[in-house]
């Protein structure tokens, strides 16, 4: 496997004047040896000193040498000031066009590695290059005048590649592809246009920086004769005075005869850099097998080229398991690095700073970009990226333990990388204790990185009085404060479930809202003269008990700069939030999750949360996140027909109020108690169907007022099926047929209205948050219905199940009577399981539970949308009053009543017994009432 290039440039100059080219596309992975310039080039001088002299015949020991990009020995410094360059006559060999590319049949590519330095005032020069002085890196006599060969030059601050034929020559300006006091590889690459090939092309750092593709034409004239290759001076053949010095670094001088494909251009870095960015995980672990990692210097080194992979990015066309053991291997890599046997007792300062090198490594395997591949090693129970953050403050602290003071009483230093900023202090526990705390991190210590993170503001306080053995104030304590960037966008999200956490599922997940901050402090154990801890000496270890009453003050910025829904939100043009709670937590390394024991939440803003804890470790905030609103879709098929459904529903229910408000033979107690049930189940379909067609669940105050209607009318229906349960019941058992009608009105619409109320008095900032307009998205304000809903319907099956049992045992004995008021009994007995299961599958459907669950949703619609017509069916055409009512039977019953009393009393002698009123029967009553 191999690793992409990591490639670093400053956003604010650009890379070049021409067209952008798309990336290159590399190769599969190659090995070491074959990137190398003594495999790939034609020509190499990897000693410029030894390969060239100075252009007014210098000898190589008076030009200085410095250290050159790493792994390539030594470079040479040139100085403008002593009109210092280096020259090499006759260089070319056969097939070489570098002299004269009109002669190149395959091309050209050459490369050399510069450092130069270059004032802030540079910038200014973009607007007037024309007169600037050129600078040059490279020549061979070439110009836009007509003179053939090629230069490479700094003109202000843009970097110009010309390659001339003499005929036509073409010119590439790139303005600032370069870092400023850095090592950078520059290369080009020529060879004439054939097609849509060819060219001239610039690479900087690896990277395709700019192309030419059509030349410009001149007029020829001679090249230089003889041949001449000049670093860091230029002149021609017309004018032979060296001009254009240059105050730069040079090294590597490579020349290949011909122009280098697009997958060969890493050929350019020689290996090297190559190497760093593409060396495979497995390769590095086999090299640093072959280390000696108890060697200063070649632990340092591996530092370095560990810090020069990017490990973050996950390799192309990698699998996940690919990805998950380059990770694994590094991660093993990264434990042997910091083995505290591999550094030696008493340290020297300057050697403890080269071993903080490895921050820069533990930075790009806790990079944002290495995110997909830490949550793939979580989910398959590996070691996450903890572990790595956990050695790497291991590592600190025993460095910060073995560092020498040499004779000073303190050691305050902060080391930074991309992504990681540490403070390692170190000094006597007297010290410490005397100050009132400790505030850290040091912001005057990290400028730079200060400004890219965009200022931060995270801080902690410590204590100092946690140091309570009086025999410790004259020995040493190490301070460690981590201040990490990204690891919050790569550490597990698990968290307990002991302190008001809780795991939830995917659809509702915890997140990390700051950075993480971590302090760890310490006192330095005593050592004898064989590096072992006496055993005599006391541990000097910070004192729980103290922590406990004194805690860490802990200023946390969030990255998400909303307020936690802690108050009452309803208008619309209040701000929203997805964010419910923020929880101070700290890293449990026992039961590898996020733990809020012994850390609570003091303050919390939109911008920071200040927290209290007792101990040390790792410290973030944790999000617990509201969530998110997504019902459940009904098929378009079935949209249809529940939509009928409510329609013939409500001209059933519409039918069932008219036919009974205007018989007067259905004003007994069962058909009015139907009656009402039948105009609540009317309007809560109606508001049902209006959310079908209209777009209420746009609007938060109309979703709002269509649920509370579909709240108070529904439960009231509920109400009624209860009553209408209890009328049957008490019918059937004990005979009653009249009197509760008024208590059975007070009581459906008083717990309705009382239930509406509870939740415009302690959920108002719930309501209208449902997609469907039912109440609300939140359970506990659903619960406020189904409560007493389902408390309906238990009652209604209860007091059915006993009218079931005792059809046949009623305390009616008028026939006509019993036969009506059974009738009845039975539709609302059938009624009443038709509505409870509907409801209690609406439960089902509309609470959200914490287990996968059916949708049940549309069943529920389906069910409620056909109620009107069960109701119609069961006590409307089920009961004997109502058929009898409807057909005109009772008034025929009535009429021949009349007929037959007339008759009886035209035919008795008056002031006879036969004469005098006589009562009728029960069912005569029952039509007359």
């Amino acid at each position: 496997m191999r690793l992409k290039a990591k490639v670093s440039t400053d956003p604010s100059v650009p890379t070049s004047s021409t067209t952008t080219e798309p990336p290159i596309t590399y190769p599969p992975h190659v090995s070491i040896q074959e990137l190398l310039y003594e495999t790939t080039t034609d020509m190499h001088a990897g000693s410029l000193e030894d390969f060239m002299v100075g252009a007014n015949g210098e000898d190589e020991d008076k030009f200085e040498q410095t250290d050159g990009p790493f792994g390539f020995g030594y470079a040479v410094r040139v100085k403008a000031d002593n009109q210092e360059c280096l020259v090499k006559q006759n260089y070319e060999s056969a097939g070489d066009c570098t002299k004269d590319p009109n002669i190149c049949s395959k091309g050209f590519s050459i490369s050399i590695w510069e450092k130069a330095d270059f004032s802030y005032d540079i910038f200014w020069t973009i607007n007037n290059l024309q007169n600037e002085p050129k600078r040059y890196v490279l020549s061979t006599g070439g110009d836009e005048q007509g003179h053939p060969g090629i230069a490479i030059y700094h003109q202000g601050i843009s970097l110009v590649a010309i390659v001339s034929t003499g005929d036509e020559y073409w010119k590439l300006e790139v303005y600032g592809p370069f870092h400023n006091s850095t090592w950078n590889n520059i290369g080009i690459l020529w060879s004439r246009p054939q097609g849509e090939n060819g060219g001239l092309e610039m690479h900087v750092n690896h990277r395709r920086v700019g192309t030419v593709y059509k030349g410009m034409a001149s007029t020829r004239k001679s090249p230089l004769n003889p041949s001449e290759l000049m670093i860091g001076c230029h002149k021609d053949s017309d004018n032979q005075l060296y001009r254009g010095y240059n105050d730069a670094e040079f090294d590597e001088l490579a020349l290949w005869k011909r122009s280098l494909l697009d997958n060969e251009t890493m050929f350019f870095l020689g290996g090297y850099e190559g190497e760093m960015s593409f060396i495979d995980p497995e390769e590095y672990q086999v090299m640093l097998e072959k280390t000696d990692l108890k060697d200063s210097s070649q632990l340092v080194a591996a530092f370095k080229v560990l810090s020069l992979m990017d490990v973050a990015s996950r390799p192309e066309n990698a699998t996940e398991e690919e990805a998950m053991n380059n990770t694994l291997r590094l991660q093993n890599v990264m434990a042997s690095l910091t083995n505290p046997e591999n550094i030696k007792q008493d340290l020297g300062v300057d050697d403890w700073v080269q071993f903080l090198d490895i921050i820069h490594a533990t930075s790009n395997l806790l990079d944002d970009d290495s995110e997909d591949t830490w949550r793939v090693m979580e989910a398959k129970g590996k070691a996450g990226a903890t572990e790595v953050a956990r050695d790497f403050e291991g590592f600190y602290l025993d460095l910060l333990d073995k560092v020498s003071l040499e004779g000073k009483t303190e050691l305050d230093y902060t080391k930074t990388s991309e992504n990681i900023a540490a403070r390692c202090e170190k000094t006597r526990i007297r010290d410490f204790v005397a100050a009132p705390t400790y505030v850290s991190p040091d912001y005057n210590q990290m400028k730079s990185l200060y400004s890219d993170w965009d200022r931060p503001t995270d801080k902690i306080y410590v204590p100092t009085n946690m140091f309570t053995d009086e025999r410790c104030l004259e020995r040493e304590v190490s301070i460690l404060t981590v201040l990490y960037d990204t690891y919050d966008d790569v550490a597990p999200n698990r968290v307990s479930a002991r302190y008001g956490l809780r795991d939830h599922p995917p659809s509702m997940p915890n997140y990390l809202d700051s950075r993480v901050l971590s302090v760890r402090v310490r006192g330095v154990p005593e050592l004898d003269s064989q590096g072992r801890v006496i055993p005599s000496s006391p541990q000097c270890a910070p004192d729980p008990d103290a922590l406990w009453r004194n805690p860490l003050k802990i200023i946390l910025e969030h990255k998400v700069k909303e307020k936690a829904l802690r108050r009452m939100l309803f208008h619309d043009e209040e701000p929203t939030t997805k964010i419910n709670f923020r929880h101070c937590v700290r890293w449990n390394d026992r039961y590898q999750m996020w733990d809020g024991d012994g850390c609570r939440v003091e303050e919390t803003t939109t911008t920071y949360t200040r927290c209290s804890c007792r101990g040390f470790g790792s410290f973030a905030i944790m999000v617990e996140e509201i969530e998110p609103i997504v019902a459940p879709e009904i098929p378009e098929g079935l949209i249809m027909v529940i939509k009928i459904g409510y329609i013939f529903s409500m001209i059933c229910l519409l039918l069932y109020v008219l036919i009974v408000g205007l018989s007067g033979d259905l004003k007994d107690q069962h058909h009015l108690v139907g009656l009402n049930m039948a105009g609540c189940l009317f309007l809560g379909d109606l508001m049902m169907l209006l959310m079908y067609f209209l777009p209420i669940h746009e609007g938060r105050h109309n979703c709002t007022i269509v649920g509370s209607l579909i709240h108070g009318f529904f439960l009231a229906a509920g109400g009624w099926m209860a009553m209408m349960g209890h009328t049957a019941f008490k019918t059937i058992t004990a005979g009653v047929i009249g009197g509760k009608l008024r208590a059975y009105f007070f009581l459906s619409w008083g717990i309705t209205i009382s239930s509406i109320g509870v939740t415009y008095i302690s959920f108002l900032r719930h309501l209208g948050t449902d997609p469907r307009c039912f109440i609300s998205w939140t359970n506990e304000v659903k619960g406020v219905f189904f409560v007493p809903q389902l408390g309906f319907c238990m009652a209604a099956v209860f007091f059915v199940c006993i009218v079931f049992f005792n059809l046949h045992t009623s305390h009616l004995r008028t026939g006509s009577i019993l036969a009506d008021y059974r009738s009845f009994s039975i539709g609302s007995s059938v009624l009443a399981l038709y509505f409870c299961t509907t409801w209690a599958i609406g439960c089902a459907a509309l609470i959200r539970w914490e287990d996968d669950m059916p949708n049940l949703y549309p069943i529920f619609e389906i069910l409620n949308s056909f109620t009107g017509l069960v109701l119609l069916l069961c006590i409307g055409f089920g009961s004997r009053r109502f058929r009898m009512s409807i057909s005109g039977q009772y008034k025929k019953k009535r009429q021949m009543l009349n007929d037959y009393r007339n008759k009886n009393d035209d035919t008795q002698p008056l002031g006879s017994p036969e004469d005098q009123p006589r009562p009728i029967s029960a069912a005569s009553t029952v039509i007359a009432q």
